[in-house]
C-alpha cells in the first residue's frame, strides 16, 4: 500500500510487470463515495478478510478485470483498423445492396472499400463543432409505476406511504433494497435467487460474479445489489424484488425530473 493519507494505492507485489500494472485499486477520499471507501477498506484490510484469504481473492479478481479492460482497450482499435483496411465482404455487400435499394445504382466492391477507408480517415480528423444549445427548465413530475424513465432524474420516492429523498437512481435501488431487507430479515436470502440473463441481482459474494465491480453493499446488511443499468432496468429489478416478497407495484410512487 502507498498513501498520502487522502489517496491510497493498493498493489499485488508478487505479480509481474511494472508497479502500475500491479496496482489493483485506488481510493481517493476527495472524490469517492464514503460508503464505497469503507466497504473497500473492509474488503482489503479487515482482519477476517485477510485471514480468510478473501482480501487476496478480491484483489486478484480486480487485477484480472483491470488487465482485461486494458487488453480490450488496446486491441479494439487494432481490430477496427484491420477491419477498415481489409473490409469484410459481408459488410461490403451490405453497403452495396443498401445503396442500390436507396438510389437504384449499385457501387462496385472497390468503390465501397475505398469509401470505408476514406470515411474512417475523415471521422478521425474531423472536429465536432460546438453549437450553443438551450437548456430547458426541468419539469418535475410525480408518477406511479408507468411510463419510461430512461431520460429522467429521480429526486424522491414513496414506499407504502413513506417518502424518501434520493439524488440518483442508484441511490433509489440501494434505499428500497435496504428497506425491504430490514422488513424481511432472514427471509431476504430469497432475493439471491433473482437472476437475470447475465447476472444475479442480489448476492452475498459479489466477487464470485462476473461483473463484481457493478455490485454495491446494501447498507446495514451483508447483501450486495447489482446497481448497473439505466433507470428502467433498475426499476425492473425492484419490481422483481417486490414480486419475490409479495409487495405491490402500487406501493411505490416515484418523483422524477424529466
Amino acid at each position: 500500500i502507498l498513501t498520502n493519507g487522502v489517496t491510497w494505492w493498493f498493489y499485488l507485489p508478487i505479480k509481474t510487470g511494472s508497479w502500475e500494472q500491479r496496482k489493483f485499486y485506488a481510493i481517493d477520499f476527495n472524490s469517492q463515495d464514503p460508503e464505497d471507501v469503507s466497504e473497500r477498506f473492509f474488503d482489503f484490510l479487515s482482519k477476517d478478510s485477510v485471514a480468510s484469504g478473501r482480501a487476496s481473492y478480491i484483489a486478484e479478481e480486480l487485477l484480472k478485470s483491470k488487465d482485461k479492460e486494458r487488453i480490450l482497450n488496446e486491441t479494439m482499435p487494432k481490430a477496427w483498423k484491420k477491419i477498415i483496411s481489409l473490409p469484410d465482404e459481408t459488410l461490403v455487400d451490405l453497403i452495396a445492396d443498401t445503396t442500390e435499394e436507396m438510389c437504384g445504382h449499385k457501387p462496385t466492391n472497390s468503390q465501397v472499400k475505398s469509401y470505408i477507408k476514406e470515411s474512417h480517415v475523415k471521422n478521425i480528423s474531423t472536429q465536432i463543432e460546438k453549437r450553443p444549445y438551450k437548456i430547458d427548465e426541468p419539469k418535475r413530475t410525480r408518477r406511479k409505476n408507468t411510463g419510461k424513465y430512461g431520460k429522467t432524474k429521480i429526486r424522491a420516492f414513496s414506499f407504502k406511504g413513506k417518502r424518501y429523498e434520493v439524488r440518483y437512481w442508484t441511490d433509489f435501488i440501494m434505499k428500497i433494497s435496504e428497506i425491504i431487507a430490514s422488513e424481511q430479515g432472514t427471509n431476504f436470502e430469497g432475493a439471491t435467487q433473482l437472476i437475470g440473463n447475465f447476472q444475479r441481482y442480489f448476492t452475498r459474494s459479489p466477487e464470485k460474479e462476473e461483473n463484481h465491480e457493478d455490485y454495491k453493499r446494501i447498507p446495514n446488511t451483508q447483501y450486495y445489489v447489482y446497481k448497473r443499468g439505466d433507470p428502467n432496468r433498475l426499476l425492473s429489478i425492484v419490481y422483481k424484488l417486490f414480486n419475490c416478497f409479495n409487495y405491490k407495484e402500487s406501493d411505490l410512487d416515484l418523483e422524477v425530473i424529466e
